[in-house]
């Protein structure tokens, strides 16, 4: 998976999650959200990026595809977000950079979306517990904050949830 996949220069418009029927909507949180499923990334011009977590392969990690990849399933509620990252709608993406597992997987475990703002939108395998984010690859913590991301990474990354490179 690469960049080559993410609209670069493109303009960000929205922002759903996908959760269980069962689970409300992600309580506000001051910087993060966890999401069972996935989300879907709303482009002004390009199509729409979905980004959910797979385990399919021997290595889990986040997917990218188009919205007709969305679960159709009944159980699966589509939550309108883009209030709540109200500051990334209508910021311009500049970059993105992904986070890998040793040994080297096909899927990364992180991806790091950097705005022309200077602001960033990290999407990342894992739950949020009382103690912070743990790495669990059957669902997504998202979150703004390069701290929480810094601090954020499995046993056998080559990196944080920021990057695999240190910053």
């Amino acid at each position: 998976m690469t960049d080559a996949r993410m609209p670069i220069g493109d303009t960000l418009v929205g922002i759903h999650y996908e959760l269980l029927s069962w689970e409300s909507e992600p309580p506000p949180t001051e910087s993060a959200d966890e999401v069972s499923m996935g989300l879907t990334l709303e482009w002004l011009r390009a199509s729409p990026t979905r980004v959910s977590w797979s385990s399919i392969t021997e290595h889990e990690g986040l997917v990218l595809g188009g919205p007709e990849l969305h679960d159709p399933s009944p159980e699966v509620e589509i939550v309108d977000v883009s209030t709540r990252w109200g500051s990334l709608v209508g910021d311009r993406l500049e970059d993105c950079c992904f986070s890998h597992a040793q040994p080297p997987a096909e899927l990364p475990w992180a991806m790091n979306l950097h705005f022309a703002s200077g602001r960033h939108l990290v999407i990342a395998l894992g739950e949020l517990l009382p103690s912070g984010p743990a790495y669990i690859p059957d669902c997504l913590v998202i979150t703004d904050s390069r701290d929480l991301a810094q601090s954020f990474a499995p046993v056998a990354a080559l990196g944080t949830a920021w990057s695999d490179l240190a910053e």
